[in-house]
């Protein structure tokens, strides 16, 4: 009866390490994902959080004068910029989304927010 308790902790143990050190691990994986419509394109993309100070300094960066990320810990807003292309942003540590309409943005606005996150995808999240 002894042995049996003993294999059962044991077990229940090991379920436990393996089980923390893939949540754990899982923090490190990196996933880009972009789709294009007839009337979208969106970046949908996960991240470590240790990039997300990273990501958010390159959108605001790429997009100045205007400041996306301010001080904020979660961002779900729609963005209008000077040459009024607009977009829809939501982000959190670790994770962005980016959709963008084509119906309501001329193909220069377009190809701008199309370069950013071809940018973001291929050079800055990694």
């Amino acid at each position: 009866m002894k042995s049996f308790y003993y294999l059962l902790i044991t077990g229940i143990i090991s379920i436990t390490i393996c089980l923390s050190f893939t949540i754990a691990n899982n923090g490190n994986r990196t996933q880009v994902k972009i789709t294009e419509t007839f009337s979208l394109f969106k970046l949908e993309a996960s991240y470590s959080r240790d990039q997300t100070k990273k990501v958010e300094a390159f959108i605001n960066q790429t997009l100045k004068p205007v400041t996306v990320f301010k001080n904020a810990d979660e961002l779900d807003t729609r963005v209008t910029l000077g040459d009024s292309s607009n977009f829809y942003i939501r982000a959190s540590a670790g994770w962005l989304l980016v959709k963008v309409d084509k119906d309501t943005n001329s193909a220069v606005s377009l190809l701008r927010l199309k370069n950013l996150c071809g940018q973001l995808s291929k050079n800055v999240i990694k």
